[in-house]
């Protein structure tokens, strides 16, 4: 049996290691440009929660305004999500306390209405800038009374209290 000789093998070592640290080196170069690519990208943000963008520190229309429609489209998912669970949660396992939890969400929250549906909705009544400082939650509830077929003298009552 031939023994290999000593210098190929430190050769043949010391190639792999190389390779090794090229293949940590690229992982790192990735690593780092991937870093800078999301540091690069814009991030979605609210404003703060302050001046002109709230009314007795809700949200309002201005920052709704403000806001592109993806942003707009979350606030109103996650607006909806949070009601479900916060009624859930009271509601527990008690199927009379269950319906009154989906009765209590459709009073706030125009379920009738799609996603899209009820952006456009609260964008008409922004329309209007002396509907501005209203509060976004009670903009959604105005939203509710007018498909309900409350009437309009009862939604501008309600509207005007928001606007304080």
């Amino acid at each position: 049996m031939q023994m290999p000789d000593l210098m190929d093998v430190y050769r043949k070592a010391v190639e792999v290691q190389n390779l090794h640290l090229r293949e940590q080196s690229t992982r790192q170069q990735i690593r780092a440009q991937e870093q800078a690519r999301q540091q690069a990208e814009p991030q979605p943000t609210l404003p703060a929660v302050s001046g002109p963008f709230t009314t007795g520190g809700l949200y309002n229309g201005h920052l709704w305004k403000a806001v592109d429609y993806a942003m707009k489209e979350m606030w109103v998912r996650a607006y909806c999500e949070g009601l479900t669970m916060a009624f859930s949660v009271s509601a527990g396992t008690d199927p009379n306390t269950a319906a009154s939890r989906v009765s209590r969400t459709e009073n706030l929250f125009p379920t009738a209405l799609t996603y899209p549906e009820t952006i456009a909705a609260v964008d008409r009544l922004y329309a209007s800038p002396e509907n501005e400082p209203i509060p976004i939650s009670f903009a959604l509830q105005a939203t509710v009374m007018k498909i309900s077929g409350i009437s309009q003298p009862r939604i501008d009552e309600f509207m005007a209290a928001g606007r304080r």
